[in-house]
């Protein structure tokens, strides 16, 4: 997510959408040894933004311009992160939290809630930017009282829960007196794929960008290879579960087995507002798309309905998707094989 404080856990802890985005699942990129003509050099750098750390890979003939081009978009990441790190004062999306409205929207901004609501959309509104009230009380009250929200409660944050809440008017945006947002499911997604976009205006043709689990390639390893991106099996067991291949397209998964609120492990990231629960169905959901923007936010949303409703949406709209139940059954839509 967007959180730039190492408070709770070294990596990961996202709060997003409409409920807290993907938990790190480990994603394992095969290193790549260029085998072609054109004799490709390997650069690549970590550094711990967004609660945790974002590892970009380039090839290239030319190590310089490799460096130049990967120090411009760790430039973009960190200019964004100012943008949507609702943790930080001087962000723009505290600072809409905070007062309820702002004048001079940057246009960042404005994409990303665009895409949120298509997002929210295809979601039927599971995916909600709005959430973040029932959010915060739901781990306040796991940690004081226990693992459920009181009905009465939940009844009194729910009219500040939902689009309604959010005006958008130019460049204006406008919150209810009590509503407040976090684009910490989708906004990492968005970053990496301007950091991308930031690449390909330097010449790159060969890159990969891991945020934490949210993957974006540019091109493939080689001019003939995909990358090869393996998914962790939610076991616990660190081991890879499958592996997709990917060139010029994006993945991220969201899983129930590393972020919980309470000893029993049955709340964890991942809330759905009706009931303020965890859904219990899914172990693991991948989501696979041309955009890391729109592949974060759809890991997040899908993971609130039954499996075969997933699969069933994910089909509707030609979704990519892969979901590991909490029985280990897999299940996957009919455009994932154009990916295995």
């Amino acid at each position: 997510m967007l959180k730039t404080k190492y408070t709770r856990r070294e990596y990961l802890k996202v709060l997003g959408g409409l409920c807290l985005c993907s938990t790190i699942p480990k994603f394992f990129i095969t290193p790549a040894v260029a085998q072609n003509r054109r004799n490709l050099q390997k650069v690549q750098k970590a550094l711990p933004l967004m609660s945790t750390y974002v590892d970009i890979t380039i090839y290239d003939e030319s190590r310089e311009r490799a460096y130049a081009a990967m120090e411009q978009a760790f430039n973009k990441i960190k200019e964004l992160i100012a943008i949507f790190d609702r943790f930080d004062n001087n962000s723009h999306v505290s600072y809409l939290n905070k007062y309820k409205r702002l004048t001079e929207a940057p246009y960042e901004l404005k994409e990303v809630l665009k895409i949120s609501k298509k997002v929210g959309e295809i979601t039927s509104y599971k995916f909600d930017i709005t959430i973040l009230p029932l959010l915060e009380e739901v781990e306040k009250e796991i940690k004081v009282h226990g693992p459920f929200l009181e009905p009465k409660r939940l009844a009194e944050i729910t009219p500040y829960i939902g689009w309604e809440n959010l005006k958008i008017n130019g460049n204006k945006i406008e919150l209810s007196a009590e509503s407040k947002i976090t684009l910490d499911g989708i906004a990492k997604g968005y970053i990496v794929d301007q950091a991308v976009d930031v690449l390909r205006k330097n010449n790159i043709s060969h890159a990969i960008i891991d945020a934490g689990g949210d993957i974006r390639a540019l091109g493939g390893k080689t001019e003939n290879m995909a990358w090869n991106i393996g998914i962790e099996n939610p076991d616990g067991s660190g081991s890879v579960l499958k592996t997709v291949k990917l060139k010029d397209m994006a993945i991220a998964t969201s899983g129930n087995y590393r972020n919980f609120f309470d000893k029993s492990k049955r709340f964890f990231h991942i809330i759905d507002k009706k009931g303020a629960i965890s859904p219990q169905y899914i172990s693991s959901l991948s989501v696979i798309s041309r955009s890391a923007c729109v592949a974060d936010g759809l890991a997040t949303g899908l993971y609130l309905f039954p499996p075969a409703k997933v699969i069933s949406l994910a089909n509707n709209y030609n979704i990519p998707v892969m979901i590991i139940t909490t029985g280990n059954n897999i299940f996957t839509s009919n455009k994932w094989d154009n990916f295995a």
